[in-house]
């Protein structure tokens, strides 16, 4: 069973009936209204009624009817059977400009809870950073005496076939 379905008009009903007899009960049997007149009990018995009931259905308007935990536990559930039972497709999300992943493609990290993020995270994030930073520092021109690829390459051109063999000997 989902939820309550028709037990829920019951026990609303049932709400509504016990706020009635119980005002009744405490406006019309009460010792402490013996001095007033019945039209005055009638009214007071109306006001508080009428009162009670309006805070009932303001408070069932505010409270919601599923727990925010139950909520998120479903939506999980939801989201786990989507992908399981379903195929569904990942939603790849777009790295931001500046990011310090966009350039590691096999470095992307998935939160699915907004509210959470672990400290592997963080660390993953951090170690992301500086291999960036060490791989732009490397990309930046070669210290002297140090070749290029492109260099090693137009070198090896022009010695033609030879050239691992002349270059090995050259550092020698």
């Amino acid at each position: 069973a989902e939820d309550i379905c028709s037990w829920e008009g019951i026990l609303d009903t049932m709400g509504t009936a016990a706020i009635i007899s119980n005002s009744a009960l405490v406006c019309l049997t009460g010792n402490f209204l013996e001095g007033y007149s019945w039209q005055t009990r009638l009214l007071l018995f109306a006001l508080m009624e009428h009162g009670l009931i309006i805070c009932k259905v303001v408070l069932s308007m505010m409270l919601p009817d599923i727990p925010e935990e139950v909520e998120m536990q479903l939506n999980r559930q939801e989201f786990v059977c989507s992908k399981l039972l379903n195929d569904d497709e990942d939603e790849m999300e777009t790295p931001e400009e500046g990011d310090a992943l966009s350039n590691e493609a096999a470095c992307v990290i998935y939160n699915f809870d907004d509210d959470t993020t672990l400290k592997v995270h963080v660390e993953e994030r951090a170690n992301a950073e500086v291999r960036l930073r060490k791989k732009m520092d490397d990309d930046v021109t070669p210290t002297e005496g140090e070749l290029t690829t492109s260099e090693v390459s137009t070198e090896m051109v022009v010695l033609g076939h030879g050239a691992e063999e002349s270059k090995a000997e050259k550092d020698l």
